[in-house]
């Protein structure tokens, strides 16, 4: 399958990529930033903006694109709110583009991607497609109407689209800061984790390779198996912080900690627990589970980093 993927440099961008590659699939490449061709003939650069219609038009035509993978967009809840307008275009403005692009070019599989953050507040309840959500940033609120937006599309013009609802994103080599990385790398340097708030964080995650596989799943189901809702949860496990960090101690037993209580603080701003998560549909429609038990991939992620670290 030739797939245009836009967003690719990103965390997910980068395994999707490799996964989809590795798989037999062709990449269109499409980028704001410049690149250099590529040594792999079955990956091909295309600079472009995603909210040019005519340039994607032009792509789509030029390169007999067959599905589109859009992960391109403002990827902070936090900094949304900072620049609300940005994130709007961002992810919304170049979202509705990217669709209806393929709609006129006749391209009928479209993967975009949704949040933990779009559930908003929803504590320990069990969350699924049908769920009521209560998003609570710009950020949060754009991931909601790429949902909606997706789902429109299929009802209205015959589209498959599918929306991926993504869980924090760990494994591998993440640039950015984040909770389970901070711990891992803190029991690898021998240090205390320390966190002032967040042992009743509830944390929705879900492993890079899961997210590919997944990722490759949502692009090449058949369209009779896509839900009505087309929204699917992308989550491998659940846990809250105060049982994560016994964990680590399990298989590293001199790590130590000091968290406290109540949810974790992000500038200022006291966290939300999106919820449990239902991956009926997912495992059902999709056909997906995670690799690996959490134990076992918290474990190959603490040896990751430990090697990584000795490397870099």
């Amino acid at each position: 399958m030739r797939i245009l993927v836009t967003g690719s440099k990103g965390y997910i961008g980068r395994y999707a990529v490799d996964l989809l590659l590795k798989e037999g699939h062709t990449i269109i490449d499409y980028d704001r930033d410049q690149m250099p061709p590529y040594k792999n003939p079955n990956r091909i650069f295309v600079h472009g903006e995603c909210n040019d219609a005519t340039r994607l038009l032009n792509v789509y035509k030029e390169y007999n694109v067959e599905a589109i993978l859009h992960l391109a967009g403002q990827s902070s809840p936090w900094v949304s709110l900072d620049s609300p307008i940005e994130t709007i275009n961002s992810n919304m403005v170049a979202t509705i583009t990217v669709l209806d692009t393929a709609r006129l070019a006749g391209i009928k599989r479209v993967v975009v991607f949704s949040s933990d953050a779009a559930y908003g507040e929803q504590g320990d309840k069990v969350c699924d497609a049908y769920s009521a959500m209560y998003p609570r940033t710009v950020y949060a609120v754009t991931k909601v109407a790429n949902e909606m937006l997706a789902r429109v599309y299929n009802i209205n013009f015959g589209m498959s689209c599918v929306a991926i609802r993504c869980g924090r994103v760990f494994g591998g080599r993440r640039l950015t800061k984040d909770t389970l990385k901070d711990m891992l790398l803190a029991a690898v340097h021998g240090e205390k984790f320390v966190m002032e708030h967040g042992a009743d964080q509830l944390m929705i995650l879900v492993h890079v390779d899961d997210i590919a596989d997944l990722i490759l799943r949502a692009l090449t189901v058949a369209p009779e198996k896509v839900s009505k809702m087309a929204v699917y949860n992308g989550m491998s496990y659940g846990a809250y912080v105060k049982d994560v960090v016994k964990m680590v101690q399990e298989f590293v037993p001199d790590f130590t900690y000091e968290v406290g209580p109540g949810r974790e603080i992000v500038n200022g701003i006291e966290n939300e627990n999106p919820g449990k998560w239902d991956m009926t549909d997912t495992e059902r429609d999709l056909g997906y589970k995670p690799k690996h038990s959490f134990m076992d991939e918290l474990k190959l992620y603490y040896e990751f980093l430990k090697e990584d670290e000795a490397n870099y």
